[in-house]
This record gives structure tokens, C-alpha cells and sequence, in this order.
């Protein structure tokens, strides 16, 4: 359940951070906003904003239902359900500021919303493997498929969660997975920010990601 609720909200609230460049670049906004501060920071606060609204939400619904199907005796809870939430929520703000920092991206790209969708569909690409192999990983999480994807940064927020909860994961594994997570978005979002600098501003057709690239060098 946590890692359906976790894939939903990557993706749902990655598209929201995608159309709302999208909507501040094709009303040119984003010209007076860089104006007055850096792009890493506008992105930063971009993400920081909508990704708090996902968290709260996130945060509620884990909290009604727990509650709920501890009050009603609905089904049996284990012990550690609590502390699975919370670990599922830490994983879930990490993993949200590596993916929406590539949806920003994904939307300073285009300049209509009609193109978001093919912008996006190698993010959703990633969003969808992790979510499967994150499944797979409730029976089988020893694998070494699932092993590598609570390392890895893009899966990490969906598949070490569930590796932690079926207690498979080592003290090692959890705090590489962090350390992994935590430098790859120190690095991805500065990163995103000269790119999504660079190709904010362009207005007309859809932007390629070489020439925004070759940009920022």
C-alpha cells in the first residue's frame, strides 16, 4: 500500500511541478521571477512548495488510515506499521526532490502543455520500473534486482522502504541508499536549475535537451 501511495504521488505531483513551469513560461511570469532571484532558487521553491503539499497529503492519508483500520479492526496491523509510514514518508521527500527537479526540466523543455506528455515519458519510464520492482521486492526482496534498486537513486524511494519494512535490508544498505539519495539531489538540483535556466526563457518550439546541455558549459 505504501509503495502505491508513494508511486502516486511521485508522479502526480511531479506533473504539477512540470505544468506549473509550463503555465509561468507560456505567460512569460518567469522572466520577471528571474528577474529578482536565481533559478536554482525558483526551482528549488518550487519544489520545496508542491512537494510539501504532496508530503501533508501523504501524511494524512497514512495517519486516517492507520487510525482508521486500528479503530474498526478493518485488518490486523503489525507492530511496525507506524514506523513504516514514517519510513516511506523520509524516502518519499527525497525521492520527490530527485524526480521533480527532472519534471522541471522535462517542463522548461516545451512550451505548450500538449507536448508535456512526450517530454516526460522517459521520467515515467523510471517512475514505473521502480514501482514494479518495488512490488516484486515484498516477496523477493533479497534479489539482487531489488537490492540494487534501494541503492540506486532513481528507485531507491520506493524500493528500500518496502526492504526496511520486511526487515531485509542491512544497517549498511539503509544508510548507502540515504547517502546515495540525499548527494545525488544535492547534486540534481543545482544541476536542474542551469538547465531549466537555460531553456525557460526559450519560447516557440520544443527545446532539445543537447543544445540547453551544451548551454550550461
Amino acid at each position: 500500500v505504501a509503495v502505491l501511495l508513494l508511486y502516486g504521488q511521485l508522479f502526480g505531483y511531479g506533473i504539477a511541478v512540470a505544468s506549473g513551469v509550463i503555465e509561468e513560461k507560456a505567460s512569460r511570469i518567469v522572466e520577471i521571477l528571474l528577474s529578482a532571484i536565481r533559478p536554482r532558487e525558483l526551482l528549488a521553491g518550487k519544489v520545496l512548495g508542491i512537494g510539501t503539499l504532496g508530503l501533508l497529503q501523504l501524511l494524512c492519508i497514512s495517519v486516517y488510515a492507520v487510525a482508521l483500520a486500528s479503530v474498526t479492526g478493518a485488518m490486523h496491523l503489525p507492530a511496525h506499521a507506524l514506523g513504516t509510514v514514517a519510513i516511506s514518508l523520509g524516502w518519499c521527500a527525497l525521492g520527490f526532490g530527485f524526480y521533480a527537479s527532472l519534471f522541471a526540466v522535462a517542463g522548461a523543455l516545451v512550451a505548450r502543455m500538449e507536448e508535456l506528455q512526450n517530454a516526460i515519458v522517459p521520467i515515467n519510464l523510471l517512475i514505473l520500473a521502480s514501482f514494479f520492482i518495488s512490488i516484486t521486492a515484498v516477496e523477493s526482496p533479497d534479489t539482487p534486482l531489488a537490492v540494487a534498486a534501494s541503492l540506486l537513486p532513481f528507485s531507491s524511494a520506493l524500493a528500500m522502504p518496502v526492504r526496511i519494512a520486511v526487515g531485509s535490508a542491512t544497517i549498511g544498505q539503509i544508510f548507502a541508499s540515504l547517502a546515495i539519495l540525499v548527494a545525488s539531489v544535492a547534486v540534481l538540483v543545482p544541476l536542474a536549475g542551469r538547465l531549466y535556466s537555460n531553456a525557460v526563457l526559450r519560447t516557440g518550439s520544443r527545446v532539445k535537451l543537447r543544445d540547453v546541455w551544451r548551454a550550461t558549459r
